[in-house]
């Protein structure tokens, strides 16, 4: 998995590079919005998360730090834009 950090929301070259990918098979690429990032992008291909302090059960599009470190180790590359 390639793991993208985007610090600033919106980042057009960014979501340029994140929105061209033709292929979701070769690499899966996941997304987490850092804070003050607010609206999540339409970026057919990757798997997109808000980074919140608190980051609830019910927000299925939130994560929260100790989950952010996770990805971290568990990805082949990450990325901060």
């Amino acid at each position: 998995m390639t793991l993208h950090l985007l610090k600033d929301s919106p980042n057009s070259l960014a979501l340029s590079v994140l929105g061209s990918q033709l292929s979701p098979q070769a690499s899966p690429s996941v997304v987490v919005l850092l804070p003050p990032a607010t609206a999540i992008p339409a970026l057919p291909h990757c798997t997109t998360y808000h980074l919140m302090d608190h980051a609830s059960t019910k927000e299925k599009d939130a994560i929260s730090y100790s989950r952010l470190v996770e990805m971290v180790f568990q990805a082949e590359k990450v990325i901060a834009w």
